[in-house]
């Protein structure tokens, strides 16, 4: 409760997030191993309550990115196994609401509340063309992308003529890439795994 109360804001709250993640192994670069890992993780998170008597707004805006690439020109060698995932995740909770325990009579002629999220979130892991994987067991490419996005609105009307609107505006954009365009050697299995939730 106090977690809750202490994330109020009154008549109008904004929460604005941008992470981004990032691995690039470069031209030119040689690496020899018995095994290579690779993860990049992006995570953002927007919480926005607002609490309002007659009118008031919600925003909020997040802007995840984790990409792995290896350049043209890269060679990578491992006697084992090579693994490359890159991973996204947001969390948005946009609530304007009228009222602690949702719609009341505030006694005004006009109630209305608007909540708006944006959320974009984008994974990838691609072996450029001209680079060079030779594994002695599995290969594994790939991107993830993760979303729990919650956008709500609420108002009343309760006297003649009087006006309540609740406005919700929600845009959301997921791209999860995993993407082989050089040359792949292994001796065990090859994956290439994209999803976007």
């Amino acid at each position: 409760l106090i977690d809750f109360i202490t994330g109020l804001s009154l008549v109008g709250g904004v929460a604005v997030s941008n992470s981004s993640a990032e691995i690039i192994i470069g031209e030119g670069t040689v690496i020899e191993a018995n095994n290579v890992t690779m993860f990049a993780a992006s995570n953002t998170e927007a919480i926005v309550a607002t609490l309002t008597f007659f009118i008031g707004a919600g925003v909020g805006v997040t802007d995840s990115d984790a990409s792995i690439t290896i350049a043209d020109g890269a060679t990578i060698t491992t006697a084992n196994d090579f693994s490359m995932t890159s991973f996204t995740a947001d969390n948005m909770d946009v609530a304007a609401k009228q009222g602690l325990l949702g719609p009341s009579d505030s006694g005004e002629f006009f109630n209305v509340c608007i909540a708006v999220g944006v959320s974009d979130v984008d994974s990838s892991a691609r072996i450029a063309g001209g680079a060079t994987v030779t594994a002695g067991g599995d290969v594994n490419v790939a991107a993830f992308t993760e979303r729990r996005i919650s956008v709500s609105a609420s108002a009343g009307a309760y006297e003649d003529g009087s006006v309540g609107a609740g406005v919700t505006i929600s845009y959301a954009d997921a791209d999860a890439t995993a993407a082989i365009d050089g040359m792949v050697h292994a001796k065990g299995n090859i994956t290439v795994w994209a999803d976007s939730k």
